[in-house]
């Protein structure tokens, strides 16, 4: 099965730019962590995930990669489905801020993306900075040690 995702990036001031890619995603695999992390390298706000049935290990997925790369993610399914997990918006800090009805009536989770909201301070202007460093390897380069023992990733 392949899920469309919709990239919203911002480009300059506050305008936005909508791209779309197509990610292979498998019932028996979580959602692609990599994609995510990359999409958060490449500097996007919001990825839209799609998907027909959003099960609940596809909606823990979401709402970790939502936090571990600090990121809003809008998880669209139809609404015959919405039974096995509804369509919502899931904040930078990994919580659901809207989400649409389990019944199979259609509806829209709506959210506000905002950069400069309170509630993002730690998620969008603490530890998505901290982990974009953590993750070229900058944090701790200056205080690894350099001796024989730690060079030799071989042994005790």
């Amino acid at each position: 099965m392949r899920s469309g995702v919709f990239v919203i990036r911002r480009d300059g001031g506050a305008s936005l730019k909508v791209t779309t890619a197509q990610i292979p995603v498998s019932p028996e695999i979580s959602v692609n962590a990599a994609a995510v992390a990359e999409y958060e390298r490449l500097g996007v706000d919001a990825v839209l995930f799609s998907s027909y049935g959003i099960p609940t290990h596809f909606q823990i997925g979401l709402q970790a990669n939502a936090a571990l790369n600090c990121v809003w993610i809008g998880a669209a399914t139809p609404a015959q489905t919405a039974h096995k997990g509804p369509a919502g918006v899931i904040g930078p800090d990994g919580q659901w801020i809207n989400r649409c009805s389990a019944s199979s009536e259609p509806g829209l989770a709506i959210a506000v993306l905002d950069r400069d909201d309170p509630a993002y301070e730690i998620p969008l202007q603490k530890a998505r900075p901290w982990r974009s460093k953590a993750r070229q390897g900058d944090i701790y380069r200056e205080k690894m040690a350099d001796d024989p023992r730690s060079r030799n990733r071989a042994s005790y």
